[in-house]
């Protein structure tokens, strides 16, 4: 049996808008003040490492005792959008994949190291679709998102642009103004909006 749960898009945004309602009962910040979530409300250190993704092929990892997330230091300043969907991403492992992650902690091991060791092919993939899909859902709440697109859809219908039928275009200058928004990538914003069905894939 596997020990990476099957979860549905749908359990997994729950999950991320669990979070945002723990972190401010009070409504949905956009941006979304991920650093904020990591290290107020959740207190997770924040660790930055210089030619991280360089040396070990990845823009981050959560440690295998939980308490903190570290990060490639040139994204973290040069590519905030990335840093933020880094975060993100190993906040989705930290409440997603806990007790998994737990059960390899090894003080010589770094936590992607052992699950690289100790994970198949097949369940890694679905831990990193999960974090993946869980980031984007923390970074990019439905709710706020709907709002943004009808406003953006109306901004762009004003200035004479035909969107009736959502062509590639329209959708990608939306997604790229929405992007912007939520401090997100453009490619993170065109995935939420078709994930969501708020225009076709």
């Amino acid at each position: 049996m596997s020990p990476i749960a099957y979860l549905t898009d749908d359990e997994i945004r729950w999950a991320a808008e669990k979070l945002l309602k723990e972190y401010d009962s009070t409504g949905v910040i956009v941006p979304v003040p991920i650093e904020e979530i990591v290290e107020m409300h959740l207190m997770l250190e924040i660790i930055p490492f210089r030619a991280y993704k360089q040396r070990f092929s990845v823009d981050g990892s959560i440690s295998t005792d939980l308490t903190n997330i570290t990060v490639d230091e040139d994204s973290m300043s040069r590519f905030p959008s990335r840093y933020r969907f880094t975060l993100a991403h190993e906040v989705g492992h930290l409440l997603l994949h806990r007790d998994y992650i737990q059960t390899l902690a090894n003080e010589e091991l770094e936590a992607w190291k052992a699950i690289l060791v100790n994970t198949t092919t097949s369940d890694r993939s679905r831990m990193e679709y999960q974090a993946s899909q869980f980031a984007g859902c923390l970074l990019v709440p439905l709710a706020p998102l709907k709002v943004a697109f009808t406003e953006a859809k109306q901004t762009l219908e004003t200035d004479g642009f035909d969107i009736s039928e959502l062509s590639d275009y329209a959708i990608s200058t939306i997604a790229g103004s929405l992007a912007k928004q939520f401090e997100v990538s453009t490619q993170v914003m065109e995935i939420r909006l078709k994930k969501e069905g708020i225009v076709t894939q």
